[in-house]
Parts: structure tokens; C-alpha cells; sequence
């Protein structure tokens, strides 16, 4: 599991103040097998790692599952990318925009200088530290064969299939809902971010899960 990962928890506990929260009961399915044997499992989880600053706005997204090694670079990423906007703080919410508007994109590095240009700022420490944080996302976001790369061993097919389609589908769409909605509030988020990105409307009682167990059409229902 990702967060008993026992690197991965010390790199969350060094850089962030954690908290938990779970945004509505997970459903669970038993089968009988009438021998005594019963088989339950969980159905339609999903999870979303909000990276936010000290006031709790959100700046960054990290969703579903990843391998230990790339979620370890994103916490990386977000913790560089938080001093850098800590820095820059005199336009935030502009800043972040800006910046998730560049990824969604597909930014070079040569548009760096473009995202910062309007900003007035030291040049001294702070140049490097964009550079190198818009750098760490790229790689996080924009190539499949990287987030390969990044993994020290084998990971399982589904496992992978599922960080290689975060990075390649969601992570865009990560990057134009904080684009649009710069330094949100959380619960600002959740609903949209459950439902359009992650694939698990939390408003629907049924999660989806209607025309399977009650028959008709899709939607919702009471």
C-alpha cells in the first residue's frame, strides 16, 4: 500500500502537515460462497492527494494511485513549488493559474520566462527554483516513458496501466481545473474533482452502480 509505504510516510511527515479525509462511506460487496467462505471487497474507491499551502488553498493535485517513487518526486515537487510560490506571493492565484495553464499546455522551457515575466521578483535563488520546479512537474506529467523510467523495480500491469492513464489523461485535466479554480478551498474541489476527473461521482447514492444492481437506464437515483 502507498501510504504504509515506510519511505514514502517519513517524506510526507518532513514536508507536510497530513490530514485525512474521507469524503463519503466506500461500498463494499460480500459473495457467499455457502460454505462458510464469504469474499468482500471494496468497489469504486478512488483517492486524491490535495497539496495546499498554510492556509489550506489548494495549489496542486496529485490523483489516484501511484508508485511509491513518483508519488515521493510529486511530494517533492509540490514542497519546491510551495516555497516558490511563498515567494511570489503578491499575485498567487494568478501565479497558480498561470502555471497550471502552461502545463495543460504542454510548456517548454522556454516559456518559463513567460509565465514569470510579470512578477517582480529577485532574480537571485528564485529563477532557479521555478525552473527547476516547472522542470519536476513536466517530467511527472507529460511522458509516459519517464514515469517508467522513475520506477526502481516492476510494478503490477493494472498498477501501472492506472499511473501511466493519471499521467497522460488526468494530470491534464488536473492541471485545467486548478488552471480555472486557482487556490481553492478543498471542498471547493472535491465533488468536480471526484466526479469529471476520477470517475466517482460521491454525489450519486448509487455511485453509478444503479443500472447494475437496480436495472434501467444510467444515472442517478433515488
Amino acid at each position: 500500500m502507498l501510504f504504509s509505504d515506510e519511505a514514502t510516510a517519513r517524506i510526507m511527515g518532513e514536508l507536510y502537515e497530513c490530514a485525512w479525509e474521507c469524503v463519503r462511506p466506500v461500498p463494499r460487496v460480500e459473495i457467499d460462497f455457502g460454505d462458510g467462505r464469504k469474499l468482500m471487497r471494496t468497489l469504486q474507491g478512488n483517492v486524491a492527494t490535495h497539496l495546499c499551502t498554510a492556509d489550506g488553498r489548494v495549489f496542486d493535485i496529485i490523483p489516484g494511485l501511484a508508485t511509491p517513487e513518483g508519488y515521493r518526486k510529486r511530494l517533492h515537487d509540490g514542497a519546491a513549488l510551495a516555497n516558490v510560490f511563498k515567494a511570489l506571493w503578491g499575485r498567487p492565484e494568478r501565479l497558480v493559474a498561470d502555471y497550471h495553464r502552461e502545463l495543460e499546455r504542454g510548456v517548454t522551457r522556454e516559456r518559463v520566462d513567460e509565465i514569470k515575466s510579470y512578477v517582480d521578483f529577485s532574480k537571485s535563488g528564485i529563477e532557479g527554483s521555478i525552473k527547476k520546479a516547472l522542470a519536476g512537474a513536466l517530467e511527472a506529467t507529460m511522458a509516459a516513458d519517464q514515469t517508467k523510467r522513475r520506477a526502481e523495480r516492476p510494478v503490477a500491469d493494472a498498477l501501472r496501466a492506472d499511473v501511466e492513464y493519471n499521467v497522460k489523461v488526468r494530470m491534464p485535466m488536473i492541471h485545467k481545473l486548478l488552471a480555472e479554480k486557482p487556490l481553492a478551498a478543498p471542498a471547493d474541489l472535491t465533488a468536480g474533482l471526484f466526479r469529471d476527473i476520477l470517475g466517482y461521482d460521491i454525489e450519486d447514492p448509487w455511485l453509478g452502480l444503479a443500472p447494475a444492481v437496480l436495472g434501467g437506464e444510467g444515472g442517478r437515483h433515488e
